[in-house]
């Protein structure tokens, strides 16, 4: 989307932005008002506030986000996953709301020097879990893929050092540019830094691409 907001500026247009730094959300609240956030609005004004919102009753208010987000799931496509992966983040919704460790962890001050961390790293753990189903051909990948968790195989873990080497090498960088960069408004601008940051960052963001390309694989939004 950075591509595409970038492209339309060269014609005068400019486009809303639309992921705000999303892996840092500290509850599924703030996820959703970090993660694709053209679609999520749409559905928050179409569908969540018509259907009441939070405004009539504790029930209605753990009914109305799990019918918002199961929508959501189909609007991706005819498949059980993606119905299913909206359950998941409708129920994350719920028990976030409902459980008062939950709650506190999204909602409770930020005081105590551990708790935004926390936060944010077991939101980012259930997001990746939700991802897996997202991506998932059908449930039994889904269920193979959580029983290997279990499995120990020293052979297959030896051999999947390497490519998780390679995966470090290319997330750990961005990974760190995405926290030098978390308090601009605008996560894709660097206008702030000085030059003599700026070039070496391109040069290696350049490098990863290229390092990068084993083979063609179409971005996942395109087919939405």
């Amino acid at each position: 989307t950075d591509i595409a907001r970038g492209s339309a500026r060269l014609f005068g247009i400019r486009l809303m932005r639309n992921f705000r730094f999303p892996y840092f959300s500290r509850g599924p609240s703030d996820f959703w008002q970090r993660w694709h956030i053209s679609l999520s609005s749409w559905f928050r004004d179409y569908l969540y506030i018509p259907l009441g919102g939070n405004r009539f009753g504790n029930l209605l208010t753990l009914r109305n986000p799990v019918i918002t987000m199961l929508l959501a799931g189909l609007w991706h496509g005819a498949a059980w996953t993606f119905v299913v992966w909206g359950g998941y983040h409708g129920l994350l919704l719920v028990l976030y709301r409902v459980t008062p460790l939950l709650r506190n962890l999204e909602e409770g001050e930020t005081g105590l020097y551990w708790r935004r961390p926390l936060s944010i790293a077991v939101m980012f753990t259930l997001t990746l879990i939700g991802w897996v189903i997202f991506r998932a051909p059908d449930f039994a990948y889904v269920i193979n893929w959580f029983a290997a968790l279990g499995v120990t195989d020293l052979e297959n873990a030896v051999s999947a050092v390497k490519p998780f080497q390679w995966l470090l090498i290319h997330v750990i960088p961005l990974l760190l540019l995405q926290w030098w960069t978390r308090k601009e408004q605008n996560e894709a601008s660097m206008s702030t830094l000085p030059l003599k940051a700026r070039v070496p960052i391109y040069l290696f963001m350049t490098l990863f691409i290229i390092s990068s390309i084993q083979h063609d694989q179409e971005f996942i939004y395109f087919q939405f």
